[in-house]
């Protein structure tokens, strides 16, 4: 049929619009549907068990219901149920909130899921066509206030932090990197799954470093994204020798990010140790930060780094940073080197004794 037709049949409110032929908004059975999304999914799932078809069935890991905003709470001295009598009678058997919530609620719980319920307390009672300007403000105003109120809840949602009772930080973490690990397509869903931690240990080969870094990778997802956890854990795959000061830029390097993706990870490193002198500090092959944005050509971040505080004059291993952007012809990097310190090209190598000019003048 055409979309146009069910949307006219679901809108076929009593008062606003009749009835679409057979059909009539469907909120007058269920104003709330939520309990019947969690019928329907349980009914087929049962009927494809009973085929003998698991494979592929959907699972719920979280269930949100967002209301419309619930009307001022009114008192009712006496309770007449012969017949409601005029349409705020008729309304109120078919509320969205009070008991169908609750049972909803009711329901995830028992199967272990988690339930949101949003939906803002409002002063005054909204029709459906309300379109006074002062009356709709003012409903968005109190909107934002209850948005501001959950806040938290929100954010948690959002970034799929729900954590189950009683569990630990340590394994929630762990759950987390064993997804990225294995690039699991249904990783996100799974955060929500219970391990045992000694099963997942058992499971990866890496779990000693991997436990070493789980600080910085729970600072990383709660702050950034299941994506940029994804790139660290790589990245410290790829390679073990680097410090935390350096897993920025080696996500940087080996993914292409943008300038500004690079920036937010640099700025959560930081935030991650609390140490803005990270960005100092040597790897295990005796090289900084700086070093290696040199090294990989990339001048944008090289500026960056000099912003947030690098050292354009420190050395590394026998050199300077800037005679690593030498040795792969990135005279961008030197440029960019040379405007923060125009001594830098006078600096020369611990060993050789060259400068920068002697290193291109050697490679021409």
């Amino acid at each position: 049929q055409p979309v146009w037709e069910a949307v006219r049949a679901t809108g076929a409110a009593p008062t606003y619009f009749r009835a679409s032929g057979r059909f009539i908004d469907g909120g007058i059975v269920a104003n709330n549907p939520t309990l019947d999304v969690l019928t329907e999914i349980h009914k087929y799932n049962l009927a494809n068990r009973k085929l003998g078809s698991t494979k592929g069935l959907p699972q719920m890991h979280v269930v949100v219901s967002v209301g419309t905003g619930s009307p001022p709470v009114k008192f009712i001295e006496e309770c007449d149920v012969y017949r409601p009598e005029g349409i705020m009678e008729f309304a109120k058997t078919t509320e969205s909130d009070g008991q169908s919530v609750s049972r909803a609620a009711a329901w995830c719980n028992m199967i272990n899921v988690p339930f949101f319920r949003f939906s803002p307390q409002l002063s005054d009672l909204i029709p459906l066509d309300c379109s006074d300007n002062i009356t709709l403000i003012n409903m968005l105003w109190e909107t934002q206030c209850y948005l501001h109120s959950r806040h938290e809840k929100l954010v948690q949602l959002g970034k799929g932090e729900l954590i189950e009772d009683g569990e630990s930080l340590k394994l929630y973490c762990l759950k987390n990197v064993y997804c990225a690990i294995y690039s699991d397509p249904l990783s996100d869903s799974k955060f929500y799954r219970i391990f045992n931690e000694n099963d997942l240990e058992a499971a990866t080969k890496r779990y000693k470093l991997l436990n070493e870094k789980l600080p910085h990778l729970a600072s990383c997802y709660k702050e950034v994204n299941v994506a940029t956890l994804k790139h660290i854990v790589k990245s410290i795959e790829r390679f073990p020798h680097y410090s935390l000061a350096h897993l920025s830029l080696i996500i940087d390097a080996e993914n292409c990010l943008e300038t500004e993706n690079f920036l937010r990870c640099v700025d959560h490193s930081m935030l991650a140790t609390k140490d803005a002198s990270m960005l100092n500090e040597l790897n295990n092959i005796g090289e900084s930060a700086l070093h290696e944005a040199c090294l990989n050509k990339l001048p944008d971040n090289v500026n960056m780094l000099l912003q947030m505080g690098a050292n354009s004059s420190l050395s590394a291993s026998y050199r300077y940073p800037v005679h690593c952007a030498m040795q792969v012809d990135c005279i961008s990097c030197v440029e960019v080197l040379h405007e923060y310190d125009n001594d830098v090209l006078k600096l020369a190598e611990k060993i050789y004794g060259n400068t920068a000019m002697h290193c291109l003048k050697s490679k021409q």
